[in-house]
């Protein structure tokens, strides 16, 4: 398997490369890590790294440039969270050029044939959360390789690793379960259990109850029991996928049907009070916009939970 870290001289990076490091340590799985940095395209065209010098000696003011200058004690810092690793697990630097980092990163990706995207975000206010900022906005916008997004330090240890999947039918979801089926292994001792979320009065029941008629002797238990059956329904369709995709592998997975009106408050809920580590999640954007907002539910989860994301599209 391949991960990509893009970096900069921020703390966010931090986040990513630790997180990495804990992968490699308690992963059986050979591992390829491809540490990278983004330069504007006019350090390389004047002389390299040193071309701050040279620009500022011009008279261009390159902090308006945005000109990150990837010292050696940039990627000399974030191999330090790789020292002596195991066998099978190989890292990697490379400087990228270009005016959009995010552009950069998505190509590099694509190029390299990178299975995951691991970065750090900046996002604190719900705001900002639910943006993630503008680089990593733009590498969910550009490409469709997973991205796994950590807010702050987390670490993978040798015991057991929760993950929880958002699971509603959808093709993005049904593409969450088969990222983590075709990665088994990388995450040691994976327990697995699949959300899914109906309303507490589904919108197929409010529609089938148009223009029928409803016993009048005991309304109440009736109703209670329609419910039921919509609510069962709602996660059948959300769980069958899912048991579609697992067949065959040795992937055991719990499902979890909760029930709320709002999905994204019953999975930060569910997230928070079972101390998930991984929160897998969907995204039906298509274009940049779209792609950054993730759509409704899962943009909403962004917002109100610091669990690590892995983003699917």
């Amino acid at each position: 398997m391949k991960i990509l870290i893009p970096i900069d001289k921020s703390r966010n990076s931090s986040y990513a490369l630790a997180f990495a490091s804990s992968i490699a340590a308690v992963s059986k799985r050979p591992l390829e890590i491809e540490i990278v940095t983004v330069l504007n395209r006019l350090m390389k065209k004047k002389g390299g790294v040193k071309a701050q010098e040279a620009l500022a000696g011009m008279g261009v003011q390159t902090q308006e440039l945005n000109l990150l200058q990837p010292t050696e004690e940039l990627f000399t810092e974030a191999l330090g969270y790789f020292k002596d690793p195991r066998e099978g697990v190989k890292v990697t630097t490379k400087i990228l050029y270009g005016k959009s980092p995010s552009e950069e990163i998505a190509r590099e990706a694509r190029h390299s044939g990178a299975d995951l995207i691991l970065m750090g975000a900046r996002g604190q206010t719900p705001l900002q959360a639910l943006l993630f900022g503008s680089v990593t906005s733009g590498v969910l916008a550009e490409c469709k390789v997973p991205v796994m997004v950590l807010r702050d330090e987390r670490k993978l240890s040798d015991g057991q690793f929760r993950v929880a999947i958002a699971v509603d039918g959808s093709k993005p979801s049904i593409k969450g379960i088969k990222h983590i089926a075709e990665n088994l292994g990388l995450y040691k001792g994976c327990e697995l259990s699949a959300l899914a979320v109906a309303a507490e009065i589904p919108d197929s029941l409010l529609k089938s109850l148009a223009g029928r008629v409803i016993p009048q002797d005991n309304p109440h238990e009736y109703l209670a029991r329609e419910i039921e059956k919509a609510q069962k329904e709602d996660f059948e369709a959300a769980f069958k996928p899912l048991r579609k995709q697992l067949e065959g592998t040795r992937l055991a997975c719990r499902e979890v049907g909760l029930v709320r009106s709002d999905p994204a408050l019953a999975i930060a809920d569910y997230v928070k009070e079972n101390e998930t580590d991984l929160l897998v999640i969907g995204s039906r954007g298509r274009g940049r916009v779209k792609a950054a907002l993730m759509g409704s539910t899962a943009s909403k989860v962004t917002a109100i939970t610091t669990v690590p994301l892995l983003i699917i599209r």
